[in-house]
């Protein structure tokens, strides 16, 4: 099942940011059409959390700034996209609801509602607007799939539950896949005397 088109009809860009501006709706524009996006729960909002962990961990204090849908990508002028996760390069504020750029790296957990989506149609959004990294989570299957750009296309590595991540932006930091689902388990205590 994909996101669900909540227009019958095609709608200009106009249209659709006067309903974004007016509503507080999880929603898509791709050239015509709005789709809706489904809110984070379960262990989609699980898996999310603990990559937004990892990358503030890993990257958020070297040059680049987290964020997350809501917070949204124009592509061109035709595109308006919420990746679950983006990663941008700290130039200063961040506008109100679009970023207008090319992200570092992308991330997209899938869910039954948005797989078709996330693997085809915003991959090659986020593949034409140049974007270096495309990452896609699929929590059920605990698999990641990390695609770099080379040389125009997308080329994949797969990182199974116990692997160690290491290519990309967060390569040197020996991350293992498993902590995108179980988080990062950190044991408080008092050091001896």
């Amino acid at each position: 099942m994909d996101n669900e088109i909540i227009m019958g009809e095609t709608l200009t860009v106009d249209e659709f940011l006067r309903i974004q501006e007016c509503a507080d709706l999880h929603i898509e524009y791709d050239e015509g059409l709005v789709y809706t996006v489904v809110p984070v729960l379960g262990d989609h909002a699980d898996v999310h959390s603990n990559l937004m962990f990892l990358f503030r961990l890993t990257v958020g204090d070297r040059g680049f700034k987290i964020a997350s849908e809501p917070y949204g990508l124009k592509i061109g002028d035709s595109k308006y996209l919420l990746p679950d996760i983006q990663v941008i390069e700290d130039t200063g504020a961040l506008p109100d609801l679009y970023f207008d750029g090319t992200p570092r790296i992308v991330a997209e957990i899938l869910s039954p509602s948005t797989a078709r989506r996330d693997l085809r149609d915003k991959r090659n959004s986020y593949l034409a607007l140049g974007v270096p990294e495309y990452w896609v989570v699929d929590p059920r299957k605990r698999i990641l799939d990390i695609h770099l750009l080379q040389e125009g296309k997308y080329t994949v590595h797969r990182f199974m539950e116990s692997d160690v991540i290491d290519c990309g932006l967060i390569g040197a930091f020996d991350i293992l896949t498993n902590y995108i689902y179980t988080g990062i388990k950190v044991k408080w205590g008092l050091a001896d005397d």
